[in-house]
């Protein structure tokens, strides 16, 4: 403010502080669509802002984290800049997964999504085999293992080996599915009595056994 001469008379100076207005938005501002291991923290944390009815950041605010599966921190409250973050530990099923952010005093709230992938291979399993069959001859169904992971989730893409004592398999490596499964077909040896196959899982420890019953052919 000036008033009269400007070289005689001082100008006076108003000042005014302006602050944000109450929470009147939520939003993600990073870590959605992240992918991840089961039942690990995701690699990125889940940041979520609170704004006024124009935009402006708002500290203060209480923010509730509710995941659908998995654990964060369930209560956290906004900075000066109006942001939140957390870690998301995911769930042990693997697939699709939300975590719901909201604010107390606002009934909109925001989604963020995550892809949980299997875990290492933990296990591996004979799915499907007959317990008998005809010496000299392939069994008549494929025989199937399946790899999962600690959590009891199907590994894909893990290399499985085959090997028998007697009689072939083929193919003698294959790669599971998007199921977990691989499997070979097994042409027993000639003679009558048990015969064993044994699957691997490539550079682990995994390992498992099927013996079937060598029966002579029918005439």
């Amino acid at each position: 403010v000036q008033v009269g001469n400007p070289r005689t008379t001082p100008a006076f100076a108003l000042t005014a502080m302006a602050t944000p207005g109450v929470v009147a938005a939520i939003e993600v501002v990073s870590g959605d669509a992240q992918r991840g291991m089961v039942g690990a923290p995701l690699a990125r944390a889940v940041v979520i802002r609170a704004r006024d009815s124009l935009g402006n950041p708002v500290s203060g605010v209480r923010v509730s984290l509710r995941p659908r599966t998995g654990k964060v921190d369930s209560v956290l409250h906004t900075d000066s800049d109006g942001l939140a973050s957390a870690t998301w530990t995911l769930g042990t099923t693997a697939g699709p997964m939300r975590l719901v952010a909201r604010f107390d005093s606002l009934p909109d709230s925001a989604v963020v999504t995550a892809t949980g992938r299997p875990g290492a291979p933990k296990e591996i399993a004979f799915a499907s085999t007959p317990a008998t069959g005809t010496a000299g001859r392939a069994l008549p169904k494929l025989v199937q293992v399946v790899v999962r992971d600690r959590y009891g989730n199907p590994v894909p893409n893990a290399t499985v080996r085959f090997s028998v004592a007697a009689g072939a398999v083929l193919p003698l490596q294959g790669t599971t599915d998007a199921s977990g499964r691989a499997s070979t077909k097994w042409t027993l040896g000639p003679k009558r009595g048990k015969q064993t196959l044994t699957a691997t899982v490539k550079a682990t420890a995994l390992k498992a056994t099927q013996t079937v019953e060598a029966g002579a052919a029918r005439r």
